[in-house]
C-alpha cells in the first residue's frame, strides 16, 4: 500500500507489463512531461485482486506534453481475476495536458471477471492533445463476468481524444449484470470509432439471462465518429 513510481524529467523506463495496486490501496504510478514508460507489448493493469484483499484507489497519471506510456497490449482497471469474491473498485487512469497512452489490446474499465464486484473504477482523457490510442481493439466500460461491474466511466473531455477503437461496449453482462456504466464526451471530447458501439448488452447462455441495466452515453459538447 501507498507506494510511488515516478518516470520524470525526460526519464525513460522500459518494463515488461505492469500491475499498479494488487491487492492493495492507494498505489501511484505517474509519467509526466517529456518522459516515456514502454511496457514491451505487456498489459497495464490498475487496481487488481488476486485473492482476499480489495484493490483500490490506485491510479495512474499520464500528464504533461510529451508523457507517453507506449506499446500496451491490455488495459485494465479495477480487475477482479481467478479467486473468491473481494472487490476492486475507485481505480482510475488520468491523461491530461498532453499525455498519451498507445495499446494495442481489450482496453476494461471495471471487469468483474470472476465472483467478485467491479465498480466506481475510471478512465479519464482530458485536455488538448490528451490521447488514448487503442489501436483498433475493443474497449468495454463495465464488464460483467462472474462478477457484476457497476459505475464504471471513460470521461473524455476539454478536446481529449480517444481514438483507433474497435468496438465499443458500455455495459457488457457475462454470468452477471452491468449496471450504470457510463461512456461521457463531454466540453470537446471526442471518441472515434472504426466499429458498432452497444450501449448496454445483455448475456443469454444454457437457458439463463443477465442482463445491462441502465449504462448510459452522454455526447454534451462532445462528438463520436
Amino acid at each position: 500500500d501507498f507506494n510511488s513510481f515516478f518516470v520524470t524529467n525526460g526519464g525513460y523506463v522500459h518494463s515488461f507489463a505492469a500491475d499498479i495496486g494488487v491487492m492493495g490501496r492507494s498505489n501511484t504510478a505517474v509519467v509526466s512531461a517529456n518522459s516515456t514508460w514502454n511496457l514491451g507489448g505487456g498489459n497495464i493493469t490498475v487496481g487488481s485482486s488476486g485473492g482476499g484483499t480489495d484493490p483500490y484507489d490506485n491510479v495512474l497519471v499520464i500528464a504533461g506534453a510529451g508523457a507517453v506510456v507506449t506499446n500496451v497490449s491490455g488495459v485494465r482497471i479495477g480487475r477482479r481475476p481467478a479467486g473468491g469474491g473481494t472487490t476492486a473498485y475507485s481505480n482510475m487512469v488520468i491523461i491530461s495536458s498532453g499525455g498519451s497512452l498507445y495499446s494495442s489490446g481489450a482496453g476494461l474499465i471495471g471487469d468483474g471477471q470472476n465472483q467478485g464486484t467491479s465498480y466506481s473504477n475510471a478512465m479519464l482523457v482530458s485536455g488538448a492533445q490528451s490521447v488514448w490510442n487503442a489501436g483498433g481493439a475493443t474497449i468495454t466500460v463495465g464488464s460483467g463476468g462472474q462478477g457484476p461491474a457497476s459505475n464504471n466511466w471513460l470521461i473524455v473531455e476539454e478536446g481529449g481524444v480517444v481514438t483507433n477503437v474497435g468496438l465499443m461496449y458500455v455495459g457488457k453482462a457475462g454470468a452477471r449484470d452491468v449496471i450504470t456504466n457510463i461512456l461521457l464526451l463531454t466540453n470537446g471530447g471526442t471518441l472515434f470509432s472504426t466499429g458498432d458501439v452497444f450501449i448496454g448488452r445483455g448475456y443469454v447462455s444454457g437457458g439463463t439471462s443477465n442482463n445491462a441495466y441502465n449504462n448510459l452515453a452522454y455526447i454534451v459538447g462532445g462528438a463520436y465518429g
